[in-house]
Formats: C-alpha cells, structure tokens, sequence
C-alpha cells in the first residue's frame, strides 16, 4: 500500500528527474555538436536591435551581420568561444546572450518554470489525496450504516 509519505517522496524524486533530464538536454543541445565555430558562437549571441527571438546565426538585421563578422576576425585571431563570448557581452551587455545568466533576473528566469511544475505537482498530489481520502470516508460510512441495518434485521428477524 502506498502511504502518504512515499507518495510524496516520489512525486519529489520525479520533480527533482525532471529538471535534471532538461538541465542535461539544453546543456547538451547548447554545445557545439559537428557546427563550425562561428555558428556556435552565433547561435548563443542575440543581434542587438532585432525586435525577434533569433539568434545571431539566423537573424538577417545588420547588426547581426556585424556580430558575425567579428566573431569571424576574433577567431581568426585565436580568440576561444569563452573570449569572443565575454567581449560580446561587454560590447554589448548583457542582453546580448541568447540564454539567460544565473545572476540577477537570469536565476528567476531558469528557476521560475521549476517551481511552478513543483507547485502543480503539489496542487495534483493534495487534489489525488483529498479525493482518496473522501473516498476512504464514504466507504468507511456505508460500511457503518450496512452494518448498522445488518444489527437492525438480526435484532428483528
């Protein structure tokens, strides 16, 4: 029988498997997989100016041009993907970044999704137990009142 306790440790480890299977899929999606390094490093830059979610890979406004082509001389150069991301950023700021940081409002982007997949999944755990529970209590009262008819009839009968 499966109590409360390790219901709620279950549903905590599926949580907890959850956010690490898609922690590990964008880590893995992120790096470099056979792409040059220009589109690598493209595809984690966002073009200033473009008012759309494209990457610096894929956007077609000048600035993105521009990126491109310093990437393109920074690695010529002997830049590494660490350096020609750091310049990016003090170039341009932080907005630069395609994926957010973990510092400042970085950490509530990344964070905010999994906790409001842990508080559905309460919210479905304490719906799943309160329903249980009302019927554990309706069976336990037609089971009282069969037997309070049973002791009726045999009283009578």
């Amino acid at each position: 029988m499966i109590t409360k306790r390790s219901m709620t440790l279950i549903s905590l480890c599926l949580v907890l498997l959850i956010s690490l299977f898609v922690i590990l899929m964008h880590h893995t999606s992120s790096s470099p997989n056979g792409q040059s390094a220009l589109w690598s490093i493209a595809s984690e830059l966002h073009a200033p100016g473009d008012t759309t979610t494209q990457t610096v890979a894929s956007s077609t406004v000048p600035s993105a041009w521009v990126i491109r082509d310093e990437i393109s001389r920074m690695l010529a150069q002997g830049a590494t993907k660490a350096q020609i991301i750091k310049h990016m950023q003090e170039q341009y700021g932080p907005s630069v970044l395609a994926d957010p940081t973990w510092q400042g409002i970085g950490a509530t982007v990344w964070i905010f999704p999994f906790v409001i997949l842990a508080i559905l999944v309460g919210f479905v755990i304490w719906t799943l137990r309160a329903r249980v529970n009302r019927s554990l209590q309706q069976n336990a009262e037609r089971t009282l009142q069969v037997d309070a008819s049973d002791r009726y009839l045999d009283k009578y009968i």
